[in-house]
């Protein structure tokens, strides 16, 4: 092996690590994706992909000085100190950078989509806890309404009977509930 390309059988070993631990950072973002589809959307899977995305950052950064490396090995003047046609061989390894590169880049968008995904599915757990609130805000609403005018002294005897008021809050609640689960609200 002359010298040429003892740092591109180097530049090449690296770059096939580099790509394992792209496939890994796939499949880690793919199994915290699955997490967030499911019922498991806890801080941990923020932190996962905070993790991940921060790990994939690094790794493209790594990467970044391959290019001037590889570059320089390409130039023809490299093969004044070698026997063999060095440069194309190079060329060829220049072509794999560009392509490790690439996919630095596009790892990016996956976890982009994980944390989009994972904002959506918290967005959805809130609106499904206001929808709960809304619900029993609204049959509490009139309850309250019948007993600020039930407390009043100016009513008539008969609405002044305990099961009177009973009656009409539950009547009133019951009617509010079976409208809600009609339109489908529950």
């Amino acid at each position: 092996m002359d010298a040429p390309k003892f740092p591109g059988s180097l530049l090449e070993w690296e770059l096939n690590e580099f790509f394992l631990a792209m496939e890994r950072e796939q499949r880690a973002t793919d199994s915290i994706e699955e997490h967030i589809l499911g019922d498991e959307l806890t801080k941990r899977s923020l932190d996962e992909l905070v993790a991940r995305r921060r790990r994939v950052s690094y790794l493209r950064s790594g990467l970044s000085p391959h290019r001037y490396v590889d570059g320089t090995l390409e130039h023809a003047s490299s093969d004044v100190v070698s026997d063999s046609d060095a440069a194309g061989d190079f060329a060829l390894l220049g072509e794999r950078v560009e392509q490790a590169v690439q996919a630095a880049q596009s790892a990016r968008k996956p976890i982009v989509g994980a944390f989009d995904l994972y904002m959506t599915r918290t967005a959805q757990r809130t609106n499904d806890v206001m929808k709960v609130l809304a619900v029993i805000s609204a049959l509490l609403l009139p309850a309250s309404l019948l007993a600020g005018i039930f407390g009043m002294n100016m009513l008539p005897d008969i609405f002044m009977h305990h099961w009177f008021f009973v009656v009409v809050m539950v009547a009133v609640s019951g009617g509010l509930l079976a409208v809600l689960r009609r339109r489908g609200y529950l």
